[in-house]
């Protein structure tokens, strides 16, 4: 006879299972009412939502996801539903590439409208430049007053920026002028900013331009592997973390790696207030997994903890052809440690 807790493990695995597979069969079937299985338009997407007229605005409709239950979406055009989608997590690997190929074919069309634009642009920017040209060529006759005044302020900013690195404890190889170092690239973009630029202050910093960067990393990674061969050769490897944010909060981080690309970061969730059970940890697992399109994921790797044990189980159980491995770095901490509680170890360890 099986325990309560093991019924409430097998309940639960069988909801994520049933869940996942009723959101397969509705993309089936959405795929099977498209022209050559192929989405010609924003209304072909339709049969993902269940919809509603608005109550107040005859004009607009209110839509609701059927694969995440997303409720009180409210738009007047089909297009929305494509916003949407492609920002949802639960969609399948299969809608998700017709998908995809909409959205790439979408994008093709915007490009081809803005070349015009783009020339246009161009003609403005000949004739800026032409107008600074002018304005440099005025302020040549003032070279040699300059000169001297330039000298003096590059002397002020470089000690500036040396106050900076010694009384931030910032290691000189930093200030690295090679062709591709960040420093070198950090100072180059200053000197091409404008007048009244004003650097980023800390909140900027630890706010919008993390997700500036991290959407840039993320394109550059998409690049290298611009048409996916990596990831459908050599699968991805999902990792997935307990860490402490700087104000100590309880972290869960994850990320994945391609073809040891050095990975991507996905998200840190805050798990201020919860109880990180194996199943509140494995429904994050299957969020992110199911967001990075299961049909490339093959490994799932964690610490050894009993928590993280059980929930490998739940994730097998939603994706049957993943297998869940221990971090080995995690693995060599641990054993380092056992090693480091051994007498002689410890002697040695205090004689040296």
């Amino acid at each position: 006879m099986s325990s309560p807790a093991s019924s409430d493990k097998s309940s639960n695995a069988d909801v994520i299972i049933d869940r996942a597979a009723d959101r397969i069969a509705m993309a089936n079937q959405v795929l099977q009412q498209l022209k050559d299985g192929v989405i010609h338009s924003p209304k072909d997407l339709k049969p993902c939502f269940t919809l509603s007229p608005h109550p107040t605005n005859s004009l607009m409709m209110i839509a609701s996801c059927k694969f995440c239950n997303n409720q009180g979406k409210k738009f007047t055009s089909t297009t929305r539903l494509v916003e949407h989608l492609n920002s949802c997590f639960l969609i399948p690997a299969n809608l998700k590439k017709a998908l995809k190929v909409y959205t790439l074919k979408q994008e093709g069309k915007r490009v081809a409208k803005g070349e015009a634009s783009r020339i246009i642009q161009e003609g403005v920017e000949q004739m800026a430049a032409a107008r600074h040209e002018e304005k440099k060529q005025r302020l040549m006759e003032q070279k040699t007053l300059l000169g001297s005044m330039k000298c003096a302020a590059d002397e002020v900013a470089d000690e500036a920026i040396a106050r900076w690195f010694y009384a931030n404890g910032i290691s000189f190889n930093a200030a690295s002028m090679e062709a591709d170092s960040l420093y070198r690239e950090m100072i180059t973009a200053i000197k091409r900013s404008s007048d009244g630029y004003k650097p980023p202050g800390r909140k900027v910093l630890g706010g919008r331009l993390i997700d500036t960067i991290h959407q840039s990393m993320t394109k550059q990674i998409e690049l290298n592997d611009d048409a996916s061969q990596n990831k459908t050769r050599f699968g991805m490897t999902y990792l997935s973390d307990g860490w402490e944010s700087c104000d100590s909060l309880p972290l869960i981080n994850s990320a994945y790696v391609t073809a040891n690309n050095g990975g991507v970061y996905i998200r840190s969730v805050d798990t201020s207030g919860a109880t990180k059970t194996a199943e509140y940890c494995a429904s994050l697992m299957i969020e992110d997994i199911y967001a990075i399109g299961p049909q490339d994921v093959i490994v799932v790797c964690t610490d050894t903890c009993k928590t993280m044990e059980k929930a490998w189980g739940l994730v097998m159980a939603e994706f049957p052809w993943i297998s869940a491995i221990p971090c080995v770095a995690h693995v060599l901490s641990l054993l380092m440690k056992d090693v480091g509680k051994i007498p002689d170890v410890q002697e040695l360890v205090k004689g040296g």
